[in-house]
């Protein structure tokens, strides 16, 4: 039974094929469930027994989520097109969407827009929200020649409230009871490591977000030290279990049962539970078959040497029968 308090109910086995149950616990096709010790989100057990099957519990995947991490900052980068400014530009604003994970760990998003100026490499960038907030605009200057070129050259405020200095916007969304602080980095002047102006093509902008929306379970996978990780669909990879090995000091007096498993018994001595890869014992292989320990070419010489011990032992059986019969001959 999953979680079965009764010790005498565990066994050992070195095979490790296991599949989710309807219920999400690991079960084997002989019925038995995989245990573990838990592991909280940095990885670690804890204090846990490793002289009983106390501490340990049935692996199980199907509950599994991680909580998100609000964004905090977001980059951008991208190239406005050098030839759009200036005299006879037709204003027409270049949109792109900047996605963000709000403080309940789901997605929200801004719309950036650019939009080029009637003076040669000046652009005027504004933010709003979905539900129609403008959080103001400012102005962007990009230098056109020398070591510089295509870098931002100024930033100069308007009602978006953005540090000339760095090229950070500092925004206060209201999605809560407590604003979320949002910066948007378009990067600091002199740089080309976020917006540039170079002529050629708008290049739709890549956002670097340091938030992870909250993700569900979509596989688990198992490591050689026996850590069995949980991989989200928002990106994270965490701890779920510790799988341990089992010391034994004579395995060769276990007792077998049914479904490829083991049991300690009295001569086989005591089974000590601990983390693979550590004070001597073994690791676990992921994704791999055991192959048959069994050799061919012994078993076959060994099946030759019996049959040919078979065939001399009746035919010293027939040769008996033969001088028995010789000796009934000749007495009659």
């Amino acid at each position: 039974n999953a979680n079965d308090p009764v010790e005498s109910n565990y066994y050992l086995t070195r095979a490790g094929s296991f599949t989710p149950d309807q219920n999400g616990n690991l079960r084997n096709s002989a019925g038995y469930f995989l245990s573990g010790f838990p592991t909280d989100a940095a990885g670690a057990t804890g204090s846990v027994s490793s002289t009983s099957y106390n501490d340990l519990s049935t692996v199980n995947i199907a509950s599994y989520q991680v909580q998100g991490t609000p964004s905090s900052r977001v980059g951008v980068s991208a190239n406005l097109p050098a030839q759009e400014t200036g005299p006879g530009t037709t204003g027409t604003a270049f949109e792109s969407t900047l996605r963000y994970v709000n403080q309940l760990g789901g997605s929200d998003a801004l719309t950036l827009s650019w939009t080029p100026g009637a003076v040669d490499n000046e652009w005027t960038v504004s933010i709003t929200d979905e539900a129609g907030t403008n959080y103001g605009d400012a102005t962007v200057n990009f230098t056109d020649s020398g070591a510089g070129a295509g870098s931002p050259a100024s930033y100069t405020p308007g009602s978006l409230p953005i540090d000339p200095a760095t090229g950070v916007v500092t925004l206060s969304i209201t999605n809560g009871g407590t604003p979320q602080d949002l910066e948007i980095d378009f990067g600091a002047p002199g740089t080309i490591g976020g917006m540039t102006q170079f002529s050629g093509d708008y290049t739709p902008p890549a956002f670097t977000d340091d938030g992870t929306e909250t993700g569900s379970l979509e596989r688990a996978e198992m490591s050689d030290s026996g850590i069995l990780f949980g991989v989200f669909d928002n990106g994270q990879r965490r701890a779920l279990f510790q799988v341990p090995l089992a010391n034994v000091a004579n395995p060769d007096q276990m007792r077998s049962v049914d479904g490829n498993a083991y049991v300690a018994t009295r001569d086989s001595g005591a089974v000590s539970l601990g983390n693979p890869m550590l004070n001597g014992l073994g690791s676990i292989n992921s994704n791999a078959l055991e192959g048959s320990n069994v050799d061919i070419a012994q078993e076959l010489t060994d099946l030759i040497q019996t049959q040919r011990a078979y065939s001399s032992s009746a035919k010293i059986i027939t040769t008996s029968d033969e001088m028995l019969s010789e000796t009934l001959n000749i007495k009659r």
